[in-house]
């Protein structure tokens, strides 16, 4: 759900047959028709698929993007088969809100609290923690300084690749302690694995 233009399909397409969804047809357009079974242009409130179809949904900063969340993941758990798995990351910390979220169109940050009981009103097994926490203290600092200096236009340019390639190597180690369970304090995000019973 919320495929975008398509970033994480080549990490996905490994898993099995892909399905993609978004609200946006242009956003889809610009997926090769190879990477997915299907794309289909449609509101994550209101999915037009049959109760028990996949086997998996995922949805990657994109519940922040729907007003109605609850309904969003109502759909979700109906349009999953029983044993069926439910992978989602949205933004976290509240007070990071800013003309970044705003410029992306996003309705809310997450808290900790706030997203597990989200999620639990659905599912029965639940996997919830931080991520991006090694770069916490460099997104406070970009969101709630630098953001005040710069205007709009300039919030997404991209980083310089040697930097870039850094912050990939971070993530890679918190995504390494992630796997081994262990459970970051804080972060700029929020990962979510649930399970429908």
């Amino acid at each position: 759900i919320g495929v975008g233009t398509g970033d994480d399909l080549t990490v996905i397409k490994k898993y099995g047959p892909v399905y993609g969804l978004d609200i946006d047809q242009r956003a889809l357009d610009l997926i090769p028709d190879d990477f997915l079974v299907e794309k289909r242009q449609g509101d994550a409130c209101a999915l037009s698929y049959p109760d028990n179809f996949f086997d998996c949904v995922v949805a990657f900063d994109v519940l922040e993007h729907i007003q109605d969340d609850v309904q969003a993941i109502r759909e979700i758990q109906r349009v999953l088969k029983s044993g069926g798995v439910f992978v989602a990351t949205v933004p976290a910390v509240p007070f990071l809100f800013s003309k970044h979220d705003v410029v992306l169109h996003h309705f809310r940050r997450y808290r900790h609290k706030q997203f597990c009981t989200l999620l639990r009103n659905q599912f029965n097994t639940l996997t919830c923690g931080y991520w991006i926490c090694f770069l916490f203290g460099f997104v406070v600092f970009q969101r709630l300084v630098l953001e005040k200096l710069r205007p709009s236009a300039q919030l997404h340019q991209p980083l310089p690749r040697v930097i870039n390639a850094i912050f990939i190597k971070i993530l890679a180690l918190e995504n390494w302690l992630i796997s081994k369970k262990i459970k970051l304090p804080i972060g700029t995000s929020l990962w979510a694995i649930c399970k429908k019973s």
